[in-house]
């Protein structure tokens, strides 16, 4: 009897025991097949499999901790709140697992309680220095209190902390790609801090050996783009950005291939995939107008944005969701406008209960006239600020008033671009005039550089630039492009008698002829100093664009002399006009004037009569360019300055936008028809320099009050098209700015034209 009840003693202890192990691996078989499922099925399926398992098994931390990473990924106040009690329930369970407690620094940080999350990791480190996802946790604490701190305005006193953080993360993150050269997340994280602190060596090799490690990744790619465009590998940098080009999304690659996020008035042609004639061209135009040095091998406009691309990808990009840096709010703004000029960030508390409390977060960038406002949930998720805060002081989460939403800021706002040249640039004084030749145009282009903006070399004493003119139609298609390197050894100075000869001395005048069609042109003028690097810029657009069947003049050409090489010039070709394009003279020189006359009427026996009346005033205008007679820093003339010609004076102004920087066209002229009249004169057509002498320029009083001097010249000849030329004596004119307009008048047809031209005179 003792002896079966022992025996079914031992035998329901083997089948208790039996059944509990036989419970244990149903529990690990559920948890496997819901593990293997997640990602396959819908995530609030693999919420449930996972709850069903607690269900059978309180205190199954294997699950809890599934569980907290899947709340996680709601990226949603509750959802973190509800990840935090169920990693607790886990830890509980098993409160040595390195897991667990790694995965309540994740909690920690996605809830904006970085100190905390950063002691979490720090704890686990000390048992477990080689964890890889310990490490990168740790460098990104160290490297978002690297940037939080270089980014404050007040970083002079805590410097030495932004360095101590730089050092930190270097260590930690350096470690955690030795120890897996295949993990992504730290070379982003370390790409970022070298890039911030302009260590593009080190950045260079960084990117370098992520691409090692995958040669076909797009961000890859780019970074490696991103990195040689900083040590100035410009080609390098262009051929990385074609290759990521290629291995793109039709998504990502109409981001960094259109317009589209940078014209806000564009339409969404560009968008099709079988990319538009219209759409292409529109692009182009589009990139080629910005670009800011046509003497360079490559659009830095265009680099510029994918450069930007680039660093969106990097410095904003989410490993929590695996959302690119391009898709966030963040990176959108980066590729638009660029970096900010200054960024302030600052974190507030809501709540008190640790398993509820979460993080606000707030971000504000600062640009030159706006800024964009990001609000954050106590991740590194960050949206525009707007909506239900608009206009609500002490929010509940937002403290403060907010003007506008920052996505309507983010949308009207245009496109921003930084000229990298800004600082080196300069403009030059120029002077463009165009002459009808046959079936096309004749452009006479002149320009002066200023001396002391050249430099020699200091081994061969020369100075060495490169010299460009770029002509495009008005769908920016190239029509004219010289470009070519130059050395020359200055010619000795020339003695000046006057201070506007010495004005023309300091410059070296250079002139060309460009052959075009007619039509309506965007110019730009390039000298870049190979020595120093100093790049001298002017760039305007003018229609060279004429009516063919009546009469109509040229325009005027300034010289500071004009000598005929023939007794009896018949043509352009026989003169040698040596241009001003300062435009300065003193009053012991003479101004000369060249023009043309095109389709001018016979009279029966193939005579044509003209008259032309020169008048020299005071302009119209208020404000002049000060760019018209002198080179300035291209700086100095954004906005800033102009010539006031009512005091003389250089004075501070709004803006350039008003005042006139290049010589006129009919219509503008500050004296009508009636108000010319003066001394008349005939002369014959062609062939003879027409001198106005300082008595002949009477000083009359036009009918609004101004001063004006008008001399009046009848012209007989036999051409349809003429061409004349005078010398205007000034002695007795006083110092000031003037305005030469020029009034002509078909005699047989009483048809007629007016142009005119800006010049100063100096002591």
């Amino acid at each position: 009897m003792r002896f079966t009840i022992h025996i079914g003693l031992i035998a329901l202890v083997c089948l208790f025991g039996s059944g509990l192990a036989r419970g244990e691996t149903a529990i690990d078989s559920l948890f496997q097949n819901a593990m293997e499922q997640v990602g396959q099925v819908s995530h609030g399926e693999s919420i449930v499999a996972l709850e069903e398992i607690i269900s059978k098994d309180r205190d199954y931390a294997p699950a809890y901790n599934e569980l907290a990473k899947l709340h996680l990924l709601d990226q949603s106040v509750n959802g973190r709140q509800r990840a935090m009690r169920r990693i607790q329930r886990a830890i509980t369970a098993d409160p040595y697992n390195i897991e667990y407690r790694l995965t309540r620094g994740k909690i920690l940080w996605h809830q904006g309680f970085r100190s905390r999350a950063f002691h979490q990791f720090k704890g686990v480190i000390k048992k477990h220095p080689n964890n890889t996802d310990v490490l990168n946790g740790l460098g990104m604490f160290w490297v978002y209190e690297f940037l939080r701190v270089k980014d404050n305005a007040q970083t002079r006193d805590f410097r030495g902390f932004a360095q101590e953080a730089k050092q930190e993360a270097i260590q930690v993150l350096r470690k955690s790609i030795q120890l897996d050269e295949t993990n992504q997340q730290p070379y982003y994280l370390l790409g970022i801090l070298y890039f911030e602190d302009k260590y593009w060596d080190a950045f260079h090799a960084l990117m370098q050996a992520l691409r090692a490690q995958y040669p076909d990744d797009k961000n890859a790619l780019l970074f490696c783009g991103l990195a040689a465009y900083q040590i100035g590998e410009f080609d390098e940098s262009h051929e990385y950005y074609q290759r990521a080009l290629d291995l793109m999304s039709v998504e990502e690659r109409e981001l960094l291939d259109s317009i589209d996020l940078l014209v806000s008035k564009e339409d969404h042609a560009s968008r099709d995939k079988t990319q538009t004639i219209d759409a292409l061209l529109k692009r182009e135009m589009f990139w080629k107008r910005q670009d800011p040095l046509y003497l360079s091998d490559f659009n830095e406009r265009k680099m510029a944005h994918f450069g930007r691309m680039a660093y969106s990808n990097l410095r904003f990009r989410r490993f929590s969701d695996d959302v690119e840096g391009w898709q966030t709010d963040m990176g959108k703004t980066y590729i638009k406008f660029g970096r900010y000029r200054k960024r302030k960030t600052f974190f507030f508390s809501v709540g008190n209960d640790p398993y509820r409390a979460f993080h606000r977060m707030m971000e504000t960038w600062y640009y030159e006239t706006f800024k964009i406002e990001y609000c954050g949930n106590g991740s590194d998720r960050w949206s525009f600020c707007g909506g239900f805060e608009i206009g609500q002081r002490g929010s509940r989460y937002y403290p403060g008033y907010f003007d506008e939403a920052s996505h309507h800021t983010f949308r009207k706002t245009a496109q921003r671009f930084v000229d990298p040249y800004l600082n080196r640039k300069y403009t030059l004084p120029y002077q463009i005039a165009t002459f009808e030749e046959q079936n096309r145009m004749r452009v006479e282009l002149s320009y002066m550089i200023p001396k002391n903006q050249l430099t020699k070399n200091p081994e061969t004493g020369k100075v060495s630039f490169w010299d460009g003119v770029f002509f495009f139609d008005e769908q920016w298609s190239d029509m004219y492009n010289y470009r070519k390197f130059k050395t020359l050894t200055f010619p000795k100075p020339q003695p000046a008698q006057s201070a506007a000869a010495r004005h023309r001395n300091d410059h070296l005048l250079i002139s060309r002829t460009v052959p075009v069609r007619q039509s309506s042109y965007h110019f730009s003028i390039e000298f870049m100093d190979q020595t120093s690097g100093l790049i001298g810029v002017a760039r305007d657009e003018k229609p060279f664009v004429y009516n063919q069947e009546t009469f109509h003049l040229s325009d005027l050409l300034v010289g500071s002399d004009i000598q005929a090489k023939e007794a009896l010039p018949e043509s352009r070709d026989d003169l040698l006009i040596t241009p001003n394009p300062v435009r300065t003279f003193s009053k012991s020189e003479s101004v000369f004037i060249y023009l043309e006359l095109y389709d001018l009427q016979r009279d029966d026996f193939g005579s044509t009569q003209y008259e032309i009346s020169y008048t020299i005033g005071k302009p119209e205008v208020d404000t002049l360019s000060p760019t018209l007679f002198a080179s300035h820093s291209l700086i100095s003339t954004m906005g800033k300055t102009e010539i006031d010609l009512r005091s003389g004076q250089i004075a501070e102004a709004q803006g350039l936008q008003t005042g006139r920087t290049e010589d006129g066209e009919e219509g503008s002229s500050a004296f009508s028809d009636s108000d010319i009249w003066g001394e008349t004169k005939v002369y014959t057509s062609g062939g003879r320099i027409h001198y106005i002498a300082a008595e002949d320029l009477k000083i009359k009083r036009s009918k609004d009050g101004n001063l004006t001097r008008t001399v009046t010249a009848n012209y007989e000849g036999n051409r349809e098209d003429d061409f004349t030329y005078l010398q205007i004596d000034v002695n007795q004119m006083p110092e000031g700015i003037y305005q030469l307009t020029v009034l002509a008048k078909d005699k047989k047809t009483e048809q007629t034209d007016r142009k005119y031209v800006y010049f100063r005179i100096v002591e």
